[in-house]
């Protein structure tokens, strides 16, 4: 039919319920923008689509601003949490 696209999966490695505003499927060429808010003190976090690092926004009010173009093609959100805290002797 004309002007439908068909949807690709973004898989969350079942922590969808992380990410404000994710959905399951979104058509090739969208924009897609999650928030992430789980934060903790102390830690770094990195966020990777298919193996791939992004860069990501923050603000206050959402937390991790993740935004990304949708291939055609399913993909995989990952993110990598370091703990930074510095013991001293």
């Amino acid at each position: 039919m004309f002007g439908l696209r068909k949807k690709y999966s973004v898989d969350y490695g079942g922590c969808e319920f992380f990410y404000k505003n994710a959905k399951k499927k979104y058509k090739a060429g969208e924009k897609v923008t999650v928030y992430y808010d789980l934060i903790a003190t102390d830690t770094s976090y990195t966020f990777y689509l298919d193996g791939e690092e992004l860069n990501v926004g923050y603000s206050d009010k959402n937390g991790f601003e993740i935004s990304f173009v949708m291939p055609a093609k399913d993909v995989k959100l990952t993110v990598t949490m370091r703990n930074t805290m510095i013991c001293e002797d």
